[in-house]
């Protein structure tokens, strides 16, 4: 996959390893239903990857609450038709059992979707992680030009906390560009601001739009659209 050479991932990490669906399910307490989608769902899992100290240079880290002494790189293939907000539930089934920060792909035929979160120690359950925030990249086609900014040179090295926060940032600031058309210099704070107002003004569109759709008296319809495009341009305004 073209992703690999653009974000200048270290040859010498390669692992190329299949893990088993039946090991991520033994550590998960789901349900049938849940189980069935997950299994269907799920097509193939493989480490591709592994950003260990001694291969690429960068030290390990650790403090009270992190512990990052590698990076793992895992590639899970997805069936074509599955609904967007269910790629959260396959991340989290992936990414809450391993006790290392990842770098997660899910790849459907002609794209992928980069996954990052931030794992804290669990100081009263080893067995379980304590995920942060999910960020996840728009989806990327396959010989699309990856951005810069996620090339891990372009990272900072001092150590791999630093390095995987700074994919962190990276994603959040070409998820804030991908919404706003804004093309300029953009700290993450503020592409997180801009990512933040951008999704509240579409949530609240979209609860507007659904009353819409029932509402049956006309100057109450007449109030709702002009609510809606009211939000609209405020979201207008910040692209």
């Amino acid at each position: 996959m073209l992703f690999y050479s653009q974000i200048g991932i270290w040859k010498r990490t390669e692992l190329y390893q299949f893990l088993p669906k039946k090991m991520f399910f033994e550590k998960s307490s789901l349900s049938s239903k849940e189980k069935d989608f997950l299994s269907s769902a799920i097509q193939k899992i493989m480490v591709k990857y592994c950003l260990k100290p001694d291969l690429i240079n960068i030290p390990k880290f650790q403090d009270e609450a992190y512990c990052y002494e590698e990076i793992l790189v895992i590639e899970v293939q997805v069936a074509e038709d599955i609904l967007e907000q269910k790629y959260k539930q396959i991340a989290s089934f992936i990414m809450s059992p391993v006790p290392y920060p990842m770098i997660l792909l899910l790849c459907r035929q002609n794209a992928y979707q980069v996954w990052l979160a931030h794992q804290q120690l669990n100081t009263v359950d080893k067995n379980k992680n304590i995920i942060e925030n999910y960020i996840h990249s728009h989806w990327f086609e396959n010989n699309a030009e990856l951005p810069n900014n996620m090339r891990l040179e372009n990272c900072r090295q001092k150590n791999l906390f630093v390095l995987y926060d700074d994919l962190i940032n990276a994603v959040i600031v070409n998820n804030a560009r991908q919404k706003t058309g804004i093309q300029g210099e953009l700290s993450p704070e503020k592409a997180k601001q801009l990512l933040q107002e951008t999704e509240f003004l579409e949530e609240q569109i979209q609860k507007l739009k659904a009353q819409l759709k029932k509402e049956k008296q006309f100057n109450h319809k007449v109030a709702l659209n002009m609510q809606i495009k009211e939000l609209e341009k405020k979201k207008k305004r910040i692209k």
